[in-house]
């Protein structure tokens, strides 16, 4: 049975309390993994890991950050049908479903990947794109 934790600064990570929840297939109805139950402290780790990653991020400018997205959105594609695999498992949602939320999501990655070609600064006023 796969044991999903979060994952934080790249890493994986039990939860801070060390509670677990049970992943089930609501399609069977079996228990197909465990996933680590996250609390405030979780939280606060995978803020402060976000926070710590903010400005490398910037530091890739919009164009370098619109290459990230769309090496995202090839990974996605890449692995398509297991990632469509696994929404069917964890949602119950029929594949063709599951497979078209995959796709959407690749989908949007460049759709924002193009507004950072697009974007000549690291904003618009105070939103921030990519």
């Amino acid at each position: 049975m796969d044991v999903l934790d979060h994952h934080i600064a790249g890493t994986k990570h039990a939860s801070a309390s060390g509670e677990r929840l049970p992943v089930v297939d609501p399609a069977t109805g079996a228990q197909v993994a465990t996933q680590a139950a996250g609390d405030l402290a979780d939280v606060a780790a995978a803020v402060a890991a976000a926070q710590q990653a903010t400005a490398a991020w910037q530091a890739l400018g919009t164009a370098g950050r619109g290459r990230a997205l769309t090496r995202w959105a090839d990974l996605i594609d890449a692995e398509a049908a297991a990632l469509a695999e696994l929404d069917v498992t964890d949602t119950g949602k029929p594949y063709a479903v599951a497979a078209g939320s995959v796709g959407r999501a690749a989908d949007m990655l460049r759709w924002y990947a193009g507004w950072a070609q697009t974007v000549p600064r690291q904003g618009v006023g105070r939103i921030s794109l990519t």
